[in-house]
């Protein structure tokens, strides 16, 4: 085996790898390069997969051969635009030159190529940015060990999260050829947001396969694994606004920063509204703090939220101004015209 990549494509791929295999479990952090119908790089975080063809002559060889990313990542500090990467393989040793340098990785090589499901039947087609923004909002309150769900039904995707005694929905109007009901890890949700970050290309399809999502980027194609139990009966309607308060997200997040400051992640404050201002009320053995978010006449309320999980869901709402009310004993924040909501359960 012997491919050559200018300085911009390693770059691109040991971000592309890097990004989607994550830091948190070193077991995951390889690259593997291997000829199927062509040259393909692959990488895994143990539950989403992703192969890349890389669009290189190269002679047809059997096997794989693992590149370790920590590895690799070496050779690309201060590597200049114009340079030459050449990686070639000889038996079970794998090299990669780089100018006066040169990486040598003994016994890379193994028997056969990665497993992965590569034939989906599309569901929808969206914009690469909408589906990642939708992503990125829904696991906004996660811990690692939860699920973010899909549930699609009648042209309206949703995309679903519940953790500290809140949740988060993200809507899309697309049109649909089929429904589904299916559930993928927190931690493969923010691999896949972030990868995606990297990606150019504008247009995304969503299929489902035998066993995995798929999601297919330009040539790029994500296998993901998922659970398929059918946790919602119907998808969550869209909640109905009566009366309502806006006000700029600036704003809020303004006051949840600093609320973040007082109190450690997983403590609660107080939303709420009373006597004709809407606020936030902290109170912790003899340490007390208020800070008023807006005065204006509204019905009285009380909720209880992490102020690090809210910072994190209204910095990722895509509007300029929220919307709040209350419906079916919850309190709901929305960014205007969004598709995006933060549910809370009133006290």
């Amino acid at each position: 085996m012997r491919i050559e990549l200018t300085a911009i494509e390693y770059r691109k791929l040991l971000e592309l790898s890097e990004k989607f295999a994550g830091s948190v479990e070193p077991g995951y952090r390889f690259l593997r390069l291997y000829y199927w119908k062509g040259l393909r790089a692959f990488i895994t975080d143990g539950c989403g997969k992703l192969e890349i063809p890389l669009k290189k002559d190269c002679a047809p060889f059997k096997g794989s051969y693992i590149i370790p990313l920590d590895h690799a990542r070496a050779l690309k500090e201060q590597l200049k635009d114009d340079a030459s990467i050449i990686i070639t393989g000889n038996e079970a040793t794998l090299s990669i030159f780089l100018g006066g340098e040169k990486l040598l990785i003994e016994k890379a090589w193994i028997d056969g190529i990665p497993r992965m499901e590569r034939k989906f039947e599309n569901i929808f087609s969206v914009k690469k940015n909408l589906f990642k923004n939708a992503l990125n909002f829904s696991s906004a309150i996660n811990d690692e060990g939860d699920n973010i769900s899909f549930v699609f039904n009648n042209s309206l995707v949703s995309i679903i999260s519940s953790s500290h005694n809140m949740t988060a929905l993200n809507y899309l109007n697309v049109p649909l050829s089929r429904n589904l009901q299916a559930h993928i890890p927190y931690v493969t949700t923010r691999h896949l947001v972030k990868t995606l970050d990297l990606i150019k290309i504008e247009e995304l399809n969503f299929g489902e396969g035998i066993e995995d999502l798929g999601i297919k980027v330009g040539p790029l194609l994500f296998s993901i694994c998922c659970d398929r139990e059918k946790l919602f009966d119907e998808v969550p309607k869209l909640p109905e606004i009566k009366e309502k308060i806006v006000m700029e997200k600036s704003q809020l997040l303004f006051s949840v920063r600093k609320l973040a400051k007082l109190v450690s992640r997983g403590m609660k404050v107080l939303i709420l509204s009373d006597h004709g201002s809407i606020k936030f009320m902290l109170k912790t053995g003899t340490f007390r703090y208020e800070k008023v978010i807006l005065k204006t006449p509204f019905e009285n309320f009380a909720a209880g939220v992490d102020p690090h999980r809210l910072r994190s869901a209204l910095s990722r709402m895509n509007s300029g101004k929220v919307e709040l009310f209350t419906y079916k004993k919850q309190l709901v924040l929305t960014g205007k015209s969004s598709g995006q909501y933060l549910v809370l359960p009133l006290i």
